[in-house]
């Protein structure tokens, strides 16, 4: 496995290659009746980062080859990681649409993409989570029946991320208006799994948003005593 990992570093394309480097990578392990793959998953990872890192690598192949992993749960965990750690949510939310258009979104995959977006999505601005949450309700009547459960599973996920990380905000810049929370409040209701006020999303929605106006009212009861 050392020589062979050896041989991948020396020739590893230096930009992005119009094939899967991933495909080529395994078919010439087989070609070489080298057959574990666990081993060379292992110490490719490296490989992989510093590829990441350079913007070697079309998002596509890599969606492809993390797939491929099959039920390698901590494997996938690695390399998902890895890649969401280099690049924007753009670009992992195009990962995510890109798997949901496949005919194989596992709950491994799903697991470990709602891990990784979630620690992007609280970070954009409302209307940068309301550009990602279209383009995936645009996508959702191309989601086939056997994943659109999970599909559904983890853009609840992301929404109720964001909602939460909202509903702690103490900054007025990243504070949100009347009319972002009733968009917030439509998005949540049309992608709920089932009608549940328990949901984290929607407690979280609803809890602040009677806060706010209890303390709305309160003040304004203030400033006409006074």
């Amino acid at each position: 496995m050392p020589a062979f990992i050896y041989m991948i570093q020396k020739f590893h394309p230096l930009k992005p290659y119009p094939r899967s480097p991933f495909m080529i990578f395994v078919q010439l392990q087989k070609n070489l009746e080298i057959d574990d793959i666990d081993s060379f998953l292992k110490h490719f990872l490296p490989i992989f980062e510093s590829g990441v890192k350079e913007d070697r690598y079309q998002m596509q192949y890599v969606a492809d080859f993390i797939r491929s992993m099959g039920r390698r749960d901590h494997t996938i965990d690695n390399y998902l990681s890895i890649y969401s750690l280099h690049v924007d949510i753009q670009q992992l939310w195009e990962m995510f649409l890109y798997l949901s258009k496949g005919d194989d979104l596992s709950e491994i995959l799903k697991k470990h993409l709602i891990s990784n977006l979630k620690k992007h999505i609280i970070l954009v601005s409302m209307p940068i989570f309301l550009k990602l949450i279209r383009s995936a309700q645009e996508l959702e009547k191309w989601v086939k029946n056997n994943i659109h459960t999970r599909f559904k599973e983890i853009l609840e996920a992301i929404v109720d991320a964001f909602i939460e990380n909202r509903c702690r905000e103490t900054q007025s810049s990243r504070q949100l208006s009347r009319s972002d929370w009733k968009q917030l409040f439509d998005i949540r209701r049309q992608l709920s799994t089932v009608n549940n006020i328990q949901q984290s999303g929607s407690l979280a929605m609803y809890q602040h948003l009677l806060f706010t106006m209890d303390t709305q009212i309160q003040s304004t009861v203030e400033r006409i005593k006074s």
